[in-house]
């Protein structure tokens, strides 16, 4: 009988271990759905980007299941962390809390959070940083990807891409030599490719009124 007990209490260690892992993976699916995978508003803009854009979810946008690391061979997590979702967050973050190389709101800021009280200077207002400016092409390359066609955010495109308004930029993105030291931002203008879903769809839907 001695032979068969170190069988059992292993056999009944795995059984811990397992259920171990699956309440971390249920804890880590809730603590990252409420802390990554929010959409900002005008209540709680400033507190939700502070935690978008600590190292924990920006790691998690880059690679979720580095972060959910009891998750990764859990079928509800690769469901709920799939790529286009997080690159929703990801852009997100993207357009709602990026910052200038001084800390300050850019004005995309207010665009994402459906707030166009200065829509028509938000061009204006962001042709003096790189990050803004990049934040800005982002929110505007997928908002016509989604809606076609739009004459008056095709123009303030172009007025943002031309030599008036680059010329004024100052170089103040995340990871350049000028902006070594300076306050962290989400700014990532390459991540368009990828995002989608139902929760982009109607954070833009309200903006087709314009």
């Amino acid at each position: 009988m001695k032979f068969f007990i170190p069988t059992l209490l292993m056999a009944a260690a795995s059984l811990v271990l397992a259920a171990e892992e699956t309440v971390d993976c249920a804890t880590q699916i809730k603590e990252l759905t409420e802390s990554c995978m929010v959409i900002p508003t005008k209540d709680n803009v400033k507190e939700i980007c502070k935690t978008m854009g600590a190292e924990k979810c920006q790691n998690f946008y880059n690679d979720p299941f580095s972060v959910a690391t009891a998750c990764k061979d859990d079928a509800t997590a690769k469901s709920k962390f799939n790529d286009k979702d997080i690159a929703t967050f990801k852009y997100q973050a993207t357009i709602a809390c990026t910052t200038d190389g001084d800390g300050k709101e850019c004005p995309v800021n207010k665009l994402a959070i459906n707030d166009f009280l200065d829509v028509d200077n938000s061009v204006k207002k962001s042709c003096y940083s790189k990050a803004c400016s990049d934040a800005l092409n982002v929110f505007f390359d997928k908002f016509l990807e989604i809606q076609k066609k739009n004459e008056k955010y095709e123009n303030m495109k172009k007025e943002l891409n031309s030599s008036d308004c680059t010329k004024q930029q100052k170089n103040d993105v995340k990871g350049s030599s000028e902006d070594e030291g300076k306050s962290d931002d989400t700014s990532d203008a390459r991540l368009a490719a990828k995002i989608g879903g139902s929760v982009l769809l109607s954070l833009l839907l309200s903006l087709f009124l314009f």
